[in-house]
């Protein structure tokens, strides 16, 4: 089971991060971010694209 799992499953509070993979194939930055963050939340977000938003379409 995952930390994140028992942590839910426990009523633990929850803390997570998001981190946005880079460009290119480097993933030093992102372990790197990925290893400071980890003290500190349960679980981390890897998004593909964090700027996109739902929105209507105006028409």
């Amino acid at each position: 089971m995952s930390s994140l799992s028992q942590a839910l499953a426990s009523d633990e509070f929850v803390v997570t991060s998001e981190l946005t993979p880079p460009k290119g194939t480097d993933l030093s930055t992102l372990l790197t971010k990925a290893e400071k963050l980890k003290p500190h939340v349960t679980a981390i977000n890897l998004t593909e694209c964090h700027t996109a938003r739902m929105a209507m379409d105006p028409v």
